[in-house]
């Protein structure tokens, strides 16, 4: 079996399962256009979600009547470009399941306590040596408070469970409901309008397809509870960033915190930068933790053993 491995966190994948045994032959990439040049002959490649001229040039190759490759894995969560392009019939596609799910939950709820909670004023209040306990808007605490998480996948599941444990109200929106432990309650995405006045917090955590582009829009933010939260820790794209801002302007959200823009990076002139009370990080929501490696690896492998004995893959999406 002869599999290529592109890109920083693929090669890096690529390094720890070759020294855990010479199952197949990998061979890594230094860079995009040397994968397309070697794929002649490969079985699978793994990757991390192409950019968009990046994919466009995948797809050609793939499409080429010699081709090979019947197996994708995606070494990020996302695949977005990868769906909204196409894979020709007959290439499965796989991600990396929840393996930086529980990293980016927490990013996603530190974005939302450190406002709650006012850190930023308290940091800086410290830093000029000021003891005042006058906050505008006041402190709040999560407890009690609605949040409801769009798109409860892992990433949404794994936030869901931080959110109960600081007695929050939990209500998942999801394409497909199903009870859990987790959630309060849980709706179909249908239901979405009826649940956004509900909600202190929204946290947006739905992947990016060409159904969930702008899923949150300007008549989703107007419904949404006023002085109400959004966090999107998913991808830029599923939040109208024209409607976000204006929304922040108008004083409809008391903000909006987000580890992912449309496009990335955000531009200067976005304005987006100009809209108060927002909080940007740029897209390190999966970062810090040492054992996101790991669980990705053990996710490839799996899938490495599942091919070869002619089984399904995990952690299929849809393309």
């Amino acid at each position: 079996m002869r599999i290529l491995f592109a890109g920083p966190l693929a090669c890096k994948v690529a390094q720890n399962l070759a020294d855990a045994g010479p199952l197949v032959d990998y061979e890594s990439c230094g860079a995009f256009a040397e994968l397309i040049d070697r794929l002649p002959g490969a079985d699978a490649i793994v990757i991390q979600n192409p950019g968009l001229d990046e994919g466009r040039a995948l797809m050609a190759a793939l499409s080429d009547a010699g081709n090979s490759v019947r197996w994708i894995q995606v070494v990020t969560a996302g695949y977005e470009t990868l769906a909204s392009l196409g894979v020709p019939e007959g290439i499965v596609v796989t991600n990396q399941g929840g393996a930086v799910a529980p990293v980016v939950a927490e990013h996603a709820l530190a974005l939302v306590l450190a406002q709650q909670r006012r850190l930023s004023e308290v940091w800086a209040r410290s830093s000029r040596k000021e003891w005042n306990k006058t906050f505008l808007p006041p402190i709040a605490a999560l407890e009690g408070q609605t949040v409801t998480v769009l798109g409860y996948g892992h990433v949404g599941r794994n936030l869901a469970s931080r959110a109960k444990a600081f007695d929050a109200r939990v209500i998942g929106v999801t394409r497909r409901p199903h009870a859990d432990p987790f959630a309060d309650e849980m709706h179909p995405l249908s239901a979405l309008p009826e649940i956004l006045p509900q909600s202190d917090v929204l946290a947006v955590t739905i992947a990016l397809t060409p159904e969930t582009r702008h899923i949150v829009g300007a008549s989703e933010l107007a419904l949404l509870k006023p002085g109400a939260v959004l966090v999107n820790v998913s991808r830029g794209g599923t939040v109208d960033p024209g409607a976000l801002a204006d929304a922040l302007h108008e004083g409809r959200l008391s903000a909006a915190l987000l580890d992912v823009t449309e496009p990335e990076p955000l531009p200067p002139e976005s304005p987006l930068w100009q809209a108060p009370n927002l909080v940007i990080s740029p897209h390190v929501a999966g970062a810090g933790s040492a054992r996101v490696i790991g669980r990705i690896c053990a996710v490839v492998a799996d899938n490495i053993g599942r091919y070869r004995a002619g089984a399904p893959l995990a952690n299929q999406v849809h393309v």
